[in-house]
């Protein structure tokens, strides 16, 4: 089964981006492996890429080549678990200096969602708390992200991030999951995380005691704090800022669906704009709110269904639908078949296909 016919509206790898902060810790990170910074970057035609500004973005498709180069050479298949031990506030640009001077854990985790795209806007963060568990999870917004050395440094960033900013080193999380497959040798992941792993996981995550969210942080300051969340937004409005108004709004649609937050609302207060304004401004382009948010829906359901391994109900959520009632009666309107349906045939037609 091909599935539908489809508009263009998913994320490319070059409308997607990551600071340069973020590239020269990888860079950093490289060089203690012995790898040349100028040799690296010609290896990926990118020997005069000037990234003196922190602030700088940079395409996603070149960071890609950059991270699976790396990792290509001998000896550097852990790039990314290396890199995340190397990585300190500055790596996350002004996410990382708020995140270090919240009061508490809690309250660091709270801000990877809304701001991580001053870093690097190729997937989406969604933390969760049940009960007396926690979890931080990560899934890339394009299959071409899903690899192991970004899930590595991810994953491997927020464990060795909340190490520093709380001084404690004995950390454990009660379970680290990754959706790549096991590597050959997890010598390096035993002894960084020294908990349950799973590999070929639905997400990437890490798990952990909800009381850890209590946990004060060292460096804690209130008046600094707020004037780098104050930095943070004037940066994201930047961001927002760049690609016509309907590109804009469909990488903000992409990023907050997981987050229950896709609302004609709150994307106009993202995009500096009154909900008029921008209902007309998205008809001058002869489109609407409503049609972009189900052409994103109608795109990346078709994304995910193709993947088994997230459940119906997971899929569901990560299109912002409140249940998954709510998003089967969606997609028989779309299609005339039911999300379950549409996968069953997809998986036949692969398979007839291998």
């Amino acid at each position: 089964m091909a599935g539908p016919e489809l508009k263009n509206v998913e994320p490319s790898l070059e409308t997607l981006s990551v600071s340069g902060a973020y590239l020269n810790t990888l860079l950093a990170t490289a060089a203690q492996f012995g790898l040349s910074r100028n040799a690296i970057l010609q290896e990926v035609a990118l020997d005069g890429l000037t990234l003196d500004d922190k602030e700088k973005r940079i395409p996603a498709s070149l960071f890609l080549s950059l991270l699976s180069c790396i990792a290509g050479h001998p000896g550097c298949d852990d790039i990314g678990l290396h890199m995340a031990e190397l990585a300190r506030p500055g790596t996350f640009s002004a996410l990382g200096y708020a995140a270090m001077s919240c009061a508490t854990l809690g309250e660091a985790a709270s801000l990877i969602a809304h701001y991580e795209d001053l870093v690097l806007d190729v997937g989406c963060t969604t933390l969760q708390i049940d009960n007396a568990l926690a979890m931080l999870g990560w899934r890339a917004k394009l299959p071409a992200m899903a690899i192991r050395p970004l899930h590595d440094a991810i994953v491997a960033g927020w464990f060795c991030f909340a190490q520093w900013v709380t001084g404690i080193t004995h950390l454990s999380p009660r379970k680290i999951s990754f959706a790549h497959a096991r590597p050959a040798d997890i010598s390096h992941y035993q002894r960084l995380f020294a908990c349950d792993m799973e590999f070929s996981a639905p997400l990437n995550a890490i798990v952990f005691d909800a009381a850890f969210l209590q946990i004060p942080i060292v460096q804690a300051d209130h008046d600094f704090n707020r004037l780098m969340r104050e930095k943070a937004d004037a940066v994201l409005a930047q961001l927002a800022a760049s690609g016509s108004l309907r590109q804009r709004l469909v990488s903000w649609l992409q990023t907050n669906l997981p987050r229950q937050q896709a609302s004609l609302y709150n994307a106009a207060q993202a995009l500096g704009l009154s909900e008029r304004t921008l209902r007309r401004r998205l008809a001058d382009e002869h489109t609407s709110f409503q049609q972009l948010l189900t052409e994103v829906r109608v795109r990346l359901a078709s994304l995910y269904l193709k993947d088994p391994q997230p459940n119906l109900l997971d899929i569901a959520l990560l299109l912002g639908y409140a249940d998954q009632s709510a998003f089967t009666a969606a997609f028989k309107a779309w299609h005339g078949i039911t999300p379950g349906h549409w996968r069953e045939e997809f998986q036949l037609s692969s398979a007839g296909h291998d």
